[in-house]
This record gives structure tokens, sequence and C-alpha cells, in this order.
């Protein structure tokens, strides 16, 4: 079995300018293909495109078909300036989109677009950097591999000394969901995965179905709709909600608050009869959804123990950007019968157990190498909640997910992380963990330190936690210092 436990071995052999620069090393990330770029653009006169619209730029592209506009960066001496863009497209479409330097490939990539888009960020580690000078005119050049449509084009660019850190937090768990909502999904969505503030495992296991719908995880009081909840739904423009859990966990009450508001037929409760069964139902859901779509689940499963939280809370981002399913186990004994049925229903060839042999046993492990082979089981686990987080998200940063514009969350609680989640997969980013002393900790200071300041211009923190001695020690781990 391969185990990814000594995070700062792993992340020394990795150099992160590789990330970016050989692109067709890195993995498919749910539909995000990163393909190797050819030497130079289609477009080699620049002077004949027309400028950049302002954000967001709307049109039609025909198959084969490409559109280049100019980009002129207006800098000051010793600047330093980021570039990032995304796209949404029709569903099955194939949209390349590079950034050039006359002509020549800055940084690029291949997008499987969808209806409701998926934002995605360069593999720079979040953005592409650019040479410092008085007027410099790049190009941006948007390709219609196949399916032809329109598309939708955001971009921003920003110095990179502006705003190191960021805070999201709301007066309650459920305001600061609402506001990741915003802040991952701020051009809408039209499906939205609910579930309960007040307990985790319905949400946790909800991660690869947020990801396969593309929208966002809000989280609510169990016995009525919260005001700011449906605010959400309405400024997104969901058509489609799914309740995860029982009444217990989401009453009756705010299902038929939903059903009022989008019809009953627009409201769809994924439950069983334990969280385990939930959690299985919920995978289930996710296969048929992608299924509906003509597309496929990632063959990794995830597996976490059903009797506590943090162990898994890092995996959310990876599990909704692979659309992967996150599937909880008994905390004793081998693997149960009814995940090793699952597993085989679903398809997956490979599983990755999340945590120490304390949370998930060696009998689950020994399991899984006798159902896949040991080449296709992986641990990902430390000596604390703190150290497993920053091992799957280096892990997830090998996988191509970026280190840039982490999310930062507590390691006392889950509500927190659960909202993060969706929205740090939307800029296929990684999620990791703090104590509540105001620091980091050590192995969130390490992942950050062993990616280095080249390829991070910015980090989040997500809820109250910390406060200001949080924000500085992160923007100093983030420079370098």
């Amino acid at each position: 079995m391969r185990k990814v436990s000594e995070m700062g071995e792993t992340m020394k052999m990795v150099r992160f300018s590789l990330i970016w620069r050989a692109l067709a090393s890195i993995a498919v990330v749910s539909g995000l293909v990163l393909q190797p770029l050819p030497a130079t653009a289609t477009n080699t006169t620049p002077q004949a495109n027309p400028a950049l619209p302002a954000s967001p730029v709307v049109g039609t592209l025909a198959e084969g078909e490409t559109m280049t506009y100019n980009i002129d960066f207006a800098m000051s001496d010793w600047a330093e300036y980021y570039f990032r863009c995304w796209v949404y497209g029709p569903d099955g479409s194939k949209i390349n989109v590079y950034l050039l330097d006359e002509g020549e490939i800055v940084i690029g990539c291949q997008i499987q677009a969808y209806p409701d888009g998926f934002s995605f960020t360069p593999p720079s580690g979040g953005y592409a950097p650019v040479a410092a000078a008085a007027v410099e005119t790049y190009q941006l050049e948007v390709r219609c591999e196949e399916g032809p449509g329109d598309f939708t084009l955001h971009w921003e660019i920003r110095n990179r000394d502006e705003g190191l850190t960021e805070r999201i937090a709301g007066p309650s768990r459920i305001q600061t969901s609402v506001l990741c909502s915003k802040k991952g999904f701020p051009h809408g969505a039209s499906t939205v995965i609910v579930a309960t503030a007040y307990n985790w495992p319905d949400a946790l296991s909800a991660s690869g179905l947020a990801g396969a719908v593309r929208g966002p995880l809000l989280l609510t009081h169990s016995d009525y709709l919260d005001a700011d909840v449906l605010a959400e739904i309405q400024r997104l423009g969901a058509s489609k909600v799914y309740i995860i859990g029982g009444s217990i966990a989401v009453s009756d009450q705010v299902e038929t608050a939903l059903k009022s508001e989008l019809g009953d037929t627009a409201v769809t409760r994924v439950s069983g009869a334990s969280r385990y069964e939930t959690s299985a139902e919920v995978a289930r859901e996710m296969k048929a959804f992608m299924i509906s779509k003509g597309r496929s689940i990632d063959s990794w499963a995830y597996l976490s123990t059903g009797a506590n939280y943090p162990d898994a809370l890092a995996v959310g981002p990876i599990a909704a950007a692979m659309v992967s399913p996150v599937i909880l186990e008994p905390p004793s004994g081998g693997l149960s019968f009814a995940t090793r049925a699952l597993l085989q229903e679903l398809g997956c060839d490979n599983a990755i157990l999340l945590g120490g042999t304390n949370a998930m046993p060696e009998a689950k492990e020994i399991d899984l190498v006798d159902m896949f082979g040991a080449d296709y089981v992986l641990r990902l686990g430390g000596a604390s909640r703190y150290e497993t987080a920053a091992t799957v998200a280096t892990f997830g940063v090998l996988l191509g997910m970026n280190p840039d514009g982490a999310a930062v969350v507590t390691g006392t609680g889950y509500a927190d992380a659960l909202s993060a989640a969706m929205m740090q997969a939307s800029s296929t980013s990684v999620l990791l963990l703090a104590p509540n002393d105001g620091t980091l900790g050590d192995p969130t200071r390490a992942f950050f330190r062993s990616i280095g300041p080249v390829y991070l211009t910015h980090a989040r923190i997500v809820g109250g936690f910390g406060g200001a001695a949080l924000e500085s020690e992160l923007s100093m781990a983030l420079t370098g210092f």
C-alpha cells in the first residue's frame, strides 16, 4: 500500500514550477483536462486583435473557431501583476484558453465547460505571472475544439501585494455558509445542496454530489429554512435543490418551504436510515446525475470514519473537484459489506483511507488491498488532524489542485469547513486546518512554506477564529517569513 504521511519529504520532491510549465503531467480535474501546450498561438498578429472587453465577455464560437483579444497591462516598475480567467459554455463543449505574449504561450488550459460553468484558475498556483513593464500587451486566445455555442469568459488582473489574506466570516455558521456560496458562485448556480448546520455526517458526504451538480452547499437550521439561505437560493437562480439527510436532520418544514419556492419536483431529499446509508445514497445520486449528463464519476473513493469529522474535512474540495464519493465507514472492524458492495456498484477501483489506524483500522486497509490490490489503496494520515489535513491538501496539489488561494479553517469545528469545500473546489484550491490559538500550527505553516512565496499570492481564512494574530501569521507564511 502507498502512503503519503511525511508531508515535508513529499513536498520537497515536487517542484511547483513544473505544475504549470509541464501541464501534460497534471491529472484530470473533474473535466478540467490540462493538455500539452502548442509552441505558438494560432493568431500571431496581436495588433489586429480587439481589446479584451470588461468582464464578463460573452461571445459565440463555431467548432474549430478561435477568438483572440488584446490585454494591455499598465504597470509601474517592480510591480508583479497576476491574471486569471475562467469560462462557462454549453454542456459537452471543449474550449482552450491561452494567455499569450506576442504569440508565445505564457500559460493555458483546456476546459470542459458545462451549462453552469466551473471556474478554473491557471495552475501556476493561482495566477499566471506577467512581466513588469510600463505598458505590456498580452493576448487571450479562446479556441473552441468541440461543441459550438455561446460562451461567457470571466477574467481579472490584480497586483500580487493586494490583499494577501481574505477573511470570509458571518455572524453565524449559516451566514458564513451563504458568504462562501457568494464567493464561490458569484454568477449563480442552477443546483444547490442543503444540509443541517448542526451536525456533520450528511454534509461531509455531499462534497462529491455538490461537485457533480456544480453548486454550493448551504447550511440551514434543522427545523426551519433560514431567510438568508432562501435569499441566496434566489440570488443563485437555482431551480433544483438536494436536501441531504432525513427529516430529523432537515425537517419536513424546510422541505415544504423549498417546494413552495421552487416547486415539488425541484426538491429531492437524499437520505438513509443511518449516516452510513445516507452516505451511500448520496454517492448513488452523484453517479446517477453524472450518467444523466453523459459523464462518469472519478474512480477514486475516499473512505472516512463515521464516528468523527476532522480527518475528512480537508478532502471536501478535492472530492468536489474530482467528483469523487466520500463514503463513511463504521469506526471498528474490517471493511463493511455495504461499503464493499457500494464500491463495486460505483465502479471505483482505487480507495483512499482518511486518517490513521485509530480512525480507520488496519483491517479495513487489508480488506481494500484484497479488493483492489496494494497499488490502488492509499492512506492519507498524520499524527494529528492538522497534519492529516496538510497531507490531504498536499495530495490534492499533486493531483492538480492549486495551492494558491488555499482556505484555512478551524480544526475544532466542522461547519465552516463544510461550507468552504465547494467554494474552494470552484477555484480548484485546497483547504487546511488550524488550531484556535491564533497560529497556523506547524503542519499548515509547513505546507505554505514548502510551496514558497513565488507560487502564493493569497489565501483565505473562513470563519471568525484566530483574530488578527492568525491573519498576520498567514501573511508571513505567504511571503516566506
